[in-house]
């Protein structure tokens, strides 16, 4: 009893010191310097994001890059930022945000050299069925952006050999169509025009956003 089970989860560098629990320290100094009112009483008790962020798993980006602080945005990060009707997870999320917490907008938001739309670009997904190669679900998981790609393998001409243009157009196309997924369930229809979508993509290599027009089809409030 009272042994301390983080010495099995960070291992120790110098001093005997856990980099994770140091580096939090460290934020928690540099957060409150810039708002001294983050971590108060008050601050457990008030949680009034205003917006839903779906968003890519890649560790370069998440909704800072919108300049967002702690607390703005209820988050979820999925491969390829694909919302599958089956994933409980994120529906949770996305009824909780929605009904429970009144976030009236909705942020999808993908970007440039995604790892899992180059894997269906360069042909790679059906590698990762193989069970040498331990992805199988990983493979079941990218069949919506491989059938994505397989739809509009034509969409930058036959001429089209720069990876990075054609995945970011195919990154539009998924941002498109994750809304489009989104807006068919009940606890969208249910809450009501209000409701704001908008579609994202973020530049890896200049850190600056794009705004994707959406079709007619997709609410789409101006930015």
């Amino acid at each position: 009893m009272g042994k301390d089970i983080t010495a099995n989860l960070f291992p120790q560098t110098y001093n005997g010191e856990h980099p994770l629990l140091a580096h939090n320290e460290q934020w928690v100094q540099a957060t409150k310097q810039e708002n001294s009112k983050v971590f108060t009483p008050l601050a457990v008790a008030k949680h009034n994001p205003h917006t839903f962020f779906l968003g890519c798993s890649d560790a370069r980006y998440n909704e800072s890059c919108l300049g967002f602080k702690q607390g703005d945005v209820f988050t979820v990060k999925t491969v390829a930022n694909v919302f599958q009707e089956n994933d409980l997870s994120t529906q949770a999320a996305l009824e909780y945000a929605v009904h429970c917490l009144g976030v009236k907008d909705i942020v999808v938001c993908g970007h440039t050299d995604c790892g899992g739309i180059n894997t269906c670009i360069l042909g790679q997904r059906q590698a990762l069925e193989k069970p040498s190669q331990q992805c199988g679900t990983l493979y079941k998981y990218l069949e919506d952006i491989q059938e994505l790609f397989d739809g509009v393998h034509n969409l930058a001409g036959e001429e089209e050999t720069d990876l990075l243009a054609l995945g970011k157009k195919l990154a539009i196309l998924n941002v498109k169509r994750q809304i489009a997924k989104l807006q068919e369930l009940p606890t969208m229809k249910s809450a009501g025009p209000e409701i704001n979508f908008y579609g994202l993509i973020y530049n890896v290599d200049t850190g600056l956003v794009d705004k994707i027009e959406l079709d007619d089809t997709v609410a789409n409030k101006q930015i």
